[in-house]
């Protein structure tokens, strides 16, 4: 199935906007600055699919959804890093994107507990380690998203296939930019 002409919500978990701040998409004329030796190919496919997925973005139907809880994780990386730094200029312009294409802001919050622990239990995601990752799950589900979108090899792509129930299809950015779509339901 095809993304063209749909509209799709994509929750981008906080390891895929880090990889947005990195390539820093909406800086003109700007190319991503790493190469495939620094990361390792799969994160170097996924971050140059990030940054071709936010250049689309930009006049597509699709939208991007992020949580409240992104930004509390990006709070706990070091300040004085440069992943601290491009994280946060990247959510301030993503925000104002945001808000001017959309109307809207991009967050949903995680203080819907109750329904976020329902969808935990209903849906199995204790087959993910880290309660955070469900936590994002959960609050992907309930924005209705379509798409989770994450570059977190270690916590959430290797146990996908152990969710594969799931009303949300779990990609990286490069198989959402490959076409990979989850089935009609």
């Amino acid at each position: 199935m095809s993304q063209e002409g749909k509209h799709y919500r994509l929750y981008l978990d906080t390891c895929a906007l880090h990889g947005l701040a990195l390539c820093q998409p909406w800086a003109e004329n700007q190319t991503p600055d790493f190469s495939p030796y620094k990361l390792g190919v799969h994160l170097y496919q996924d971050y140059i699919a990030l940054y071709d997925m936010f250049r689309v973005f930009q006049t597509s139907p699709a939208e991007l959804v992020f949580s409240d809880l992104t930004l509390e994780e990006i709070s706990y990386i070091p300040q004085k890093s440069d992943k601290y730094r491009y994280s946060l200029t990247y959510i301030d312009e993503l925000l104002e994107w945001m808000q001017k294409v959309f109307g809207s802001s991009p967050i949903c919050y995680s203080d819907r507990r109750r329904e976020v622990s329902q969808v935990i239990g209903d849906l199995k995601l204790d087959v993910f380690p880290d309660q955070n990752d469900r936590i994002h799950l959960s609050l992907a589900i309930l924005s209705g998203c379509n798409f989770f979108v994450t570059v977190d090899y270690k916590t959430i792509i290797r146990y996908r296939g152990d969710a594969s129930c799931l009303p949300i299809a779990i990609v990286r950015p490069i198989e959402y930019c490959m076409g990979r779509s989850m089935p009609e339901p």
